[in-house]
């Protein structure tokens, strides 16, 4: 028993009925036979570019790039701090990006200049710069189309003589070469240092490493020369200072000088004048007098009391205590004394000895009272 088989022909119906369901069929046989008709063409293309090429990179100029490095050293000496050990602080960043906008600034590029003589060099001279093939400048053409009452500015409306032309073009030239320079040279910073790189481009090997080499010199001579006019400033102002002190000086002993004439401190017939120092000198002198006077008096005073006293008096003056003499005979009269008396206790009077201790004690009071 066959079965009947049921075929869906909804979709073929639909594509047959549907155009944009047409299968296309890629044929390569259709394309390669219109590359070969053009293919001379498109290798003739392909060869043209490639020749272009090759002579554009063989007729191109090759730039080379010297690099100078220089390490920026604060002018400060002071002590390291931990900021300073894991980084820089602000203080030296300030210093440091200051000191980079030195370096790529017109001043320093102009010392360059002015050191190569860049102005006359073939590469920087404007003059000796080959024509380009297409010269076309947009102000020049605005210019032209102005009339000649506009052509001329304010400066150049003013008759020159020759001399201040000659002038005028150096100074063009000067300032064109300097900024053709300050495109050519790059200052490259270092993270995490104080190192700095300085880059010069040019079409010369001898010439990019003179450059970044001046450069680097330049910068380290602006430095010396701050560094001088600062000190010649303060020594300007110091100077200045002192001329004006001295002026006051001169004015205040010219007073003085006049209030001695007023006060006759001074022979104004020049007989006899006395300077200010030795006038201190017998001030001094007759303060000593009056203190030695004093003291005499009262030396005197007491030992004309002490005539009327016993020894005991005497001893008391201060003067004869500080005495190193009296004080000398005072301890060997005293120790004459003290033998006699451990002698007395052993002895009688008539013994050798006690004799002796006797007339020992005589001769030491002796001259303890004669130098009383």
């Amino acid at each position: 028993m066959t079965h009947p088989v049921v075929t869906d022909n909804s979709q073929a119906i639909a594509r047959q009925d549907n155009p944009y369901f047409d299968e296309e069929t890629i044929d390569l046989r259709e394309y390669w036979s219109v590359i070969r008709r053009h293919l001379s063409g498109i290798i003739g293309l392909s060869l043209t570019i490639t020749i272009l090429a090759v002579v554009i990179a063989f007729s191109l100029t090759p730039v080379y790039k010297a690099t100078t490095t220089i390490l920026l050293e604060s002018q400060d000496a002071n002590i390291v701090s931990i900021e300073e050990i894991y980084g820089i602080n602000g203080k030296s960043m300030e210093y440091y990006y200051s000191q980079l906008e030195i370096i790529k600034s017109r001043s320093i590029a102009e010392k360059v200049v002015k050191k190569l003589n860049l102005t006359s060099h073939p590469e920087f001279d404007p003059r000796q710069q080959p024509e380009p093939l297409i010269k076309f400048s947009f102000t020049g053409f605005i210019k032209s189309l102005l009339p000649e009452s506009l052509k001329k500015s304010p400066i150049e409306a003013v008759e020159l003589t020759e001399a201040e032309k000659k002038q005028r073009e150096q100074q063009k030239r000067f300032q064109a070469v300097t900024s053709k320079l300050m495109g050519q040279i790059s200052v490259e910073e270092h993270k995490k240092s104080l190192v700095v790189s300085i880059s010069a481009l040019s079409k010369s090997p001898e010439l990019a490493a003179k450059i970044s080499t001046e450069l680097a010199n330049a910068y380290i001579e602006n430095g010396f020369e701050s560094n001088l006019q600062m000190t010649q400033k303060a020594v300007g102002w110091l100077t200045e200072r002192l001329r004006d002190l001295k002026d006051k000086l001169d004015k205040s002993e010219q007073k003085l000088i006049e209030y001695r004439k007023q006060e006759n401190l001074l022979d104004v017939k020049g007989v006899q004048t006395l300077s200010a120092r030795e006038l201190d000198d017998i001030a001094n002198k007759l303060s000593d007098a009056r203190r030695e006077r004093t003291k005499i008096q009262s030396v005197y005073y007491q030992i004309k009391q002490a005539k009327n006293g016993g020894i005991e008096q005497y001893e008391a003056i201060p003067g004869i205590l500080n005495s190193a003499a009296v004080q000398h005979a005072k301890d060997s009269y005293h120790d004459a004394q003290n033998t006699l008396a451990e002698l007395s206790k052993r002895y009688g009077p008539k013994h050798p000895k006690m004799q002796s201790a006797a007339a020992n004690n005589t001769k030491a009071r002796n001259n303890y009272l004669k130098l009383l």
